[in-house]
């Protein structure tokens, strides 16, 4: 069994050829910052930060094991004017009041990093997360996707045209995504189906919580057994 912790930081960035390569730690990922370009960015369409071909990717798709069981639970983007959405199979999980699929989670209300006055990189706004948390379930595929909305820097049309990336000053103009998950896996998945079917939230502390649930159960049954064992096995006494 095992319960893992998470992170994937995804940054629109190719980097060029001879370019300077200055790295910066962000989280739980390091990745690196300057010395490359912004591919072109047309507004509302929607980016897989994992295997979308833009950016760092990874080789294989999100896809849950029939033995795992994962929990979204921080999601956040960059620039203003972009917005990050959980897909889950072949529905977005942020819609609009019409039932249709709006943009996501803003910038605005979930930026990743935000630049401080001095220059430094800041997760304050993931601290709180996601509520409620977002399961996907065994068997589920999902991805988190980014889309440009208006575009900040650029123009309402997007980043239309490559964009360098030579200075520390130019990494504001990167997009950016982030997510953060909890991973279950064997054991503690089939745990984590027996907490959302009790409507319990499905969280590292309550995993924690129910396997010492489970072991008090077997404890107290082991001496309920015990007892009743010596109660049938006692001396009988002779009236």
């Amino acid at each position: 069994m095992s319960l893992r912790r998470q992170a994937y930081e995804w940054r629109a960035l190719v980097p060029g050829a001879g370019s300077t390569r200055r790295y910066v730690t962000t989280g739980q990922i390091v990745l690196p910052v300057t010395g490359g370009t912004i591919p072109s960015i047309q507004s509302r369409i929607y980016y897989d930060i994992m295997v979308g071909g833009l950016g760092n990717n990874i080789e294989i798709p999100g896809m849950i094991k029939a033995t795992q069981f994962v929990v979204i639970d921080h999601i956040a983007c960059w620039p203003p004017g972009s917005a990050v959405q959980i897909r889950i199979d072949t529905t977005r999980y942020f819609s609009g009041p019409d039932e249709n699929d709006a943009a996501g989670l803003p910038s605005d209300a979930s930026p990743f990093p935000e630049p401080n006055a001095e220059g430094n990189l800041t997760r304050l706004s993931l601290l709180e997360g996601l509520d409620p948390t977002v399961y996907i379930l065994p068997g589920q595929t999902w991805g988190i996707e980014w889309v440009l909305i208006d575009d900040y820097y650029n123009g309402a049309n997007g980043y239309a045209t490559a964009t360098d990336v030579s200075t520390s000053a130019d990494d504001r103009l990167v997009p950016r995504a982030y997510v953060q998950y909890l991973l279950l896996d064997g054991a503690d998945a089939l745990i984590a189906s027996d907490l959302l079917r009790e409507s319990i939230p499905v969280t590292a502390d309550n995993i924690q919580w129910y396997k010492r649930m489970l072991i008090r159960q077997k404890l107290l049954a082991d001496s309920a057994g015990r007892y009743d064992s010596a109660i049938e096995n006692r001396p009988q006494t002779l009236g």
